[in-house]
């Protein structure tokens, strides 16, 4: 309570301009954290957002690869270019640097098993297309035909597989969604109501100050009025402020009790003779 009594006091001492800007001041700040907290809720929902289908995006991605590396098979078998065996070394190092991102453990998760055994088959996969590159290189038609078989059914089996699995994670995804949209959505309404809250209890603050400030005021120039009418037996506004209100109040108070009533006979003739 003694501290309450001395932030108060202290509160009541500053100036009028004083009282004004730290209002101010601190209706801005909380309309800033506000919107700073806002900003960042609806900032990690967007970003949700956006991570619902990376999941999609990686898998597209890595049936392209698969693609090109088949099809680099495919065009060295025909031409044994150098060029097609450049890009058939590059395209296999970037799709298994894609493996390195799949599920290689074992799990009870059904898409999870799926990415193990695409990551499986794809490194089946892998050494019969090596196996086929090996055999061409070294002119052995025969196997290098077997192997290519073999390569070119596994790679089929991988392709439906990373299908399958896309066409889950699309499923899921899209739930993700329509939740996480759903809650971006209460969240625009949530803070509108707050953005609006806040507004008003800063409306409502700076009228309680401005009434803690022009309330004084007119009770003075009520009691001025009735000293200019020549009522001197009035009673001053009780008003316990240090700032300019409180020290014309205490000035005011001050001349009426010091000095005889008929000190201010020329001042109410004055008034009088106005008025008339």
């Amino acid at each position: 309570m003694e501290r309450q009594k001395q932030r108060k006091s202290l509160f009541w001492r500053l100036s009028l301009q004083t009282k004004l800007l730290i209002t101010f001041a601190l209706t801005a700040v909380l309309m800033f954290v506000i919107n700073i907290l806002l900003y960042s809720e609806i900032n990690q929902s967007m970003k949700k957002l956006d991570e619902v289908y990376a999941t999609n995006v990686s898998l597209n991605e890595l049936t392209e690869c698969l693609e090109e590396t088949h099809s680099d098979v495919l065009e060295y078998l025909n031409t044994k270019s150098s060029d097609s065996l450049e890009d058939y070394y590059r395209n296999v190092q970037e799709y298994r640097d894609m493996l390195e991102q799949v599920n290689s453990r074992i799990v009870d998760n059904k898409m999870r098993i799926l990415e193990k055994n695409i990551r499986n088959m794809s490194e089946t996969y892998l050494e019969l297309a090596d196996e086929t590159i090996q055999a061409k290189r070294g002119r052995n038609v025969e196997r290098y035909k077997a192997a290519f078989a073999e390569e070119s059914q596994k790679y089929q089996y991988v392709q439906y597989a990373i299908y399958n699995l896309n066409n889950l994670r699309f499923q899921a995804n899209s739930d993700n969604y329509s939740v996480l949209l759903t809650s971006l959505q209460y969240m625009e309404i949530i803070s509108s109501v707050v953005v609006v809250i806040a507004a008003v209890i800063n409306l409502v603050v700076l009228m309680l100050l401005i009434r803690t400030i022009t309330e004084p005021l007119r009770m003075l120039a009520g009691s001025a009025n009735e000293v200019a009418d020549g009522n001197f037996d009035i009673s001053l506004p009780d008003y316990s402020g240090e700032d300019e209100v409180g020290i014309v109040t205490h000035a005011f108070a001050k001349m009426i009790g010091s000095t005889p009533i008929w000190d201010y006979w020329p001042l109410w003739q004055v008034c009088s003779r106005s008025r008339v």
